[in-house]
């Protein structure tokens, strides 16, 4: 087994390779369907830097990007992805089953597999929600309103919004399922968790 921490552990032949067997993936995506059956694969970090909040949100973002291109390419192969949401709120708990060194964080969580059915799509926000153009306008509250309208008219979450007692799906988010007090109690366990890992040294 290699480990390759940086592009430059590998020569150019190699990456090379890399470059064409990922082109390879994607023009022939049948042929990899079945290519990480039986396998596990783990992706860790490890980024000392100066060991500051920023240090830690910039290997973060690393380690985000890369998770989204294993997925990306898993599903490619034919192989269903659901990213775990829980993952930082469990970071310790995670890091002690895996028993993860210092300076090793679990920031994504990903459960890979065959899917047996294709659900219909669920409910997403309307393109000109998520995008724009050279600017980030300042929304309005009726702006805001119209983006989540599908999601709130969404049968499911309209059911969840009556049962709650809310208004819209958003104060069910806060007010119930996430509250301000149980995200700062989430903030504080990671933070302790990330000075215990020596990921900062404040």
């Amino acid at each position: 087994m290699r480990h390759v921490i940086e592009p430059t552990d590998l020569s150019t032949d190699e990456l090379q390779e890399v470059i064409d067997l990922a082109l390879d993936i994607i023009d022939n995506p049948a042929k990899y369907a079945e290519a990480c059956k039986g396998k596990k694969l783990a992706t860790l970090f490890y980024e000392p830097s100066t060991r500051t909040r920023l240090s830690f949100t910039s290997a973060m973002m690393d380690a985000v990007i890369l998770t989204q291109q294993f997925v990306t390419l898993a599903e490619l192969c034919g192989l269903g992805t659901c990213y775990l949401g829980t993952c930082l709120y469990n970071a310790p708990e995670i890091a002690e089953l895996l028993k993860l060194p210092r300076l090793t964080v679990p920031v994504a969580c990903i459960s890979v597999g065959y899917p047996a059915e294709q659900p219909e799509p669920t409910e997403r926000l309307a393109l000109d929600g998520v995008l724009y153009h050279e600017t980030y306008p300042e929304l309005t509250d009726a702006d805001i309103v119209e983006i989540y309208k599908a999601k709130n008219d969404f049968a499911p979450n309209a059911k969840l919004v009556a049962e709650n007692g809310k208004k819209t799906l958003a104060q069910v988010f806060t007010d119930v399922r996430y509250p301000r007090a149980m995200n700062e109690s989430v903030s504080d366990k990671l933070l302790a968790f990330l000075r215990r890992q020596r990921f900062l040294n404040e």
